[in-house]
């Protein structure tokens, strides 16, 4: 039998979107929220409205790094887990993880889009960063495309690829589940499956009208090729 990967539709913004997402089988929801930088940010209490009675675990993306606030989201919104955009802290994730046991943590890891000055980036020191935030609880790591815009740092949902191959490296290097996102549509998954071969893929505005608003029929079709794609045991 070979490996199912994993699905799960980030930027949700509103109820019949993340109706939507659980009707066709996504595994996971993630909700953005309060990232100044993103067009899909949501406020405290929309989030909490969203992730009451969601149809599938939710993951609340948060770019705040001080345990106080991640604290206040994990006890009041109470979601599935919390996806950490800041620079990873293994002991961030370690006293995460013995204040909220039920808590599942993932952590992003925000590489240049490829092709772009400084996309040359040491594998190794990723790869080293990635094993301590495993060991410290992390679930899950997902490797996502960050863009500067100005003064402003815009860590995912920029609809741009990442190095594919250094991805794929630090797929094969991690102690546990890696998901791709970053430029990640219908049309190139099952390409990025075989090359990358993560745990799964993460999508944001690649099954979207527009910013903030998905798409049901790509979201169908993006979860029917997942799970109709089989890897060739060669690749």
């Amino acid at each position: 039998m070979g490996k199912t990967y994993q699905i799960k539709i980030c930027g949700i913004t509103n109820r019949a979107d993340l109706e939507a997402v659980g009707e066709a089988g996504v595994d996971w929801a993630g909700v953005i929220l309060e990232v100044s930088s993103s067009p899909r940010r949501l406020g405290f209490e929309e989030a909490r409205a969203l992730v009451r009675n969601s149809p599938l675990p939710v993951l609340i993306l948060t770019d705040r790094s001080d345990f106080a606030s991640l604290s206040r989201i994990g006890t009041e919104i109470s979601p599935y887990g919390l996806q950490l955009l800041a620079e990873p802290h293994p002991d961030l994730i370690r006293r995460l993880r013995d204040a909220f046991p039920s808590l599942a943590i993932w952590q992003s890891f925000h590489l240049p889009p490829a092709g772009s000055s400084g996309a040359n980036l040491s594998s190794a020191a990723l790869a080293k960063m990635m094993a301590c935030c495993f060991r410290a609880g992390a679930q899950a790591a997902v490797l996502d495309t960050a863009v500067r815009r100005g003064d402003v740092l815009q860590r995912g949902g920029t609809g741009l690829q990442h190095d594919w191959e250094l991805a794929r490296l630090l797929v094969a290097e991690a102690p546990g589940p890696v998901f791709l996102a970053g430029g990640i549509n219908p049309e190139n998954v099952q390409a990025a499956l075989d090359l990358v071969n993560p745990a799964g893929v993460d999508l944001s505005s690649g099954v979207e009208t527009f910013p903030g608003k998905k798409d049901p029929s790509k979201i169908r079709d993006l979860v029917q090729r997942v799970r109709n794609y089989k890897r060739q045991e060669n690749l």
